[in-house]
């Protein structure tokens, strides 16, 4: 998913950033999550990785 929440209303985002989150948990599935909101991509959870200066860094478990 790339940027899937960025147009949305504050309410509605935080409403979405759950679900996604439940659905991944349930399902026990991947997700690449592309965002470059910090706080949401802690929100869906799970691994998190950074792309800077072209390199991939983890940053660990939200």
């Amino acid at each position: 998913m790339d940027e899937p929440l960025t147009s949305l209303d504050t309410d509605l985002r935080s409403e979405l950033q759950q679900l996604v989150y439940e659905v991944v948990r349930s399902r026990e599935t991947v997700l690449v999550y592309v965002t470059h909101d910090e706080a949401e991509a802690r929100a869906v959870g799970g691994r998190l990785m950074r792309l800077e200066n072209g390199r991939l860094l983890t940053s660990g478990s939200a």
